[in-house]
């Protein structure tokens, strides 16, 4: 039995208790004005279905009757947010933490309806945090949680107009990913089965953690030879799940992990699934690496990619393997393939060798006075194009058309 005053699930401003002698769960929560705590029982000892009964209640607390934002206060659309939104996602801790943050933050600033809201509001809200020592990356999801609260009540109903709120800049992708050197000591550093086999997952998937962790045996195909990370029933989001094939390292112990496992997971520990993360037992297994802090279970996805990448593979199949466009995949890893713009050095060694080539006279400078007709067009190899604004016919690339040239 739990505890007198342990808070078994929380909830915004509410939370779960028991009391002493009786099995029973009770919403909880701190009455401001008289300053002493409150009980209600929810009649009931099964701690889901009491969980169930706080959702609601919470639901009807945070619930507005007005819609101007004038009329609405800033604490029940975050509330509402978390409760009827984020409750049941991954990202609903990272939405607790915004929510404590600007809890305290309004409250400095006498912050009470959504009206009260103010751009520079939100600058003040950054310079505090910066000075607290959080990271940008940090702040701007702290910002986007409290956007999204904003727009969710909007897009409810549940609010008439919602303010802006600005973000922070990106910072620059995470450069950090680990040698095959490295990843061999994080493993063998790890004591723990799940976190060993989530390693191996990620670097031969290329999945973001939370798509392991959701991962059940039913979408793991040993025959095909094929994961589908997407679950039965789920839509794509902008974070897309896709399917990747099963490499020969991991079909081991994905044998293994269907056999044994007794949730449906592919990924558990003591036979349930991990609801949360890993970050704990991950960061405790790269110091033992040797590993610095930088490295995260998402660093992991990021080193398999570059791992590809150098091995020449093309960058379509990488993007198809991680869920991005063709063009962010470039954009992130093209510089790790071999042939990274090889095909301009080469054609830059071809028009101006240089050093050794020049000094023993291999070279043969190109000097013209007079306009140097383009290879297109001297291969006539013209470009139809179509009509745009009041005429239309052939056209060549060369801007510099006509124009005398000098080569040296």
């Amino acid at each position: 039995m739990a505890k007198r005053g342990k808070r078994i699930f929380e909830l915004g401003d509410y939370w779960l208790s028991q009391r002493p002698g009786s099995k029973k769960y009770y919403l909880t929560w701190y009455e401001a004005g008289t300053r002493h705590i409150s009980r209600e029982t929810t009649d009931t000892d099964d701690l889901e279905q009491a969980k169930r009964i706080l959702i609601e209640h919470v639901q009807r607390a945070s619930r507005p009757s007005r819609t101007a934002p004038e009329d609405v206060l800033l604490n029940e659309v975050m509330n509402g947010y978390l409760v009827n939104h984020l409750a049941i996602r991954p990202s609903y801790d990272t939405g607790c933490q915004a929510v404590k943050f600007f809890d305290a933050f309004f409250a400095r600033h006498d912050l009470a309806t959504v009206a009260d809201l103010r751009p520079f509001h939100m600058d003040w809200f950054i310079k505090e945090r910066r000075k607290d020592g959080a990271k940008d990356d940090t702040i701007s999801r702290n910002l986007g949680v409290l956007r999204a609260s904003l727009n969710y009540a909007r897009k409810q109903g549940l609010l008439d107009d919602a303010p802006y709120i600005k973000g922070l800049p990106k910072g620059p992708p995470r450069e950090r990913w680990l040698t095959p050197e490295e990843a061999r000591r994080l493993m063998d550093a790890t004591p723990s089965d799940h976190i060993k086999d989530y390693i191996l997952l990620s670097l031969h998937t290329l999945a973001r953690p939370r798509a392991i962790f959701d991962l059940t045996v039913y979408q793991v195909n040993l025959e095909r030879r094929i994961i589908d990370f997407l679950p039965p029933g789920q839509r794509q989001s902008n974070k897309r799940r896709p399917v990747v094939p099963i490499s020969n390292a991991l079909m081991p112990m994905l044998k293994r992990r269907i056999e044994e496992s007794e949730s449906g997971y592919i990924i558990e520990y003591e036979g349930r699934p991990i609801l949360g993360n890993l970050r704990i037992g991950f960061r405790r297994a790269a110091e033992r690496a040797g590993l610095g802090r930088d490295v995260i279970p998402y660093t992991l996805r990021h080193t398999g990619a570059t791992w590809l990448a150098m091995q020449g593979v093309p960058m379509r199949e990488i993007a198809g393997m991680m869920g991005h466009s063709v063009l962010r995949t470039t954009e992130m890893y093209a510089k790790h393939h071999p042939d990274f713009m090889r095909g301009a050095a080469n054609a830059l060694d071809a028009v101006f060798p240089g050093g050794e080539a020049l000094e023993t006279g291999e070279f043969q400078a190109v000097r013209a006075t007079g306009p140097i007709e383009p290879y297109w067009i001297r291969a006539n190899l013209l470009i139809r194009l179509p009509k745009i604004g009041a005429g239309d016919g052939f056209r060549t690339h060369d801007l510099n058309l006509g124009k005398a040239v000098e080569i040296t």
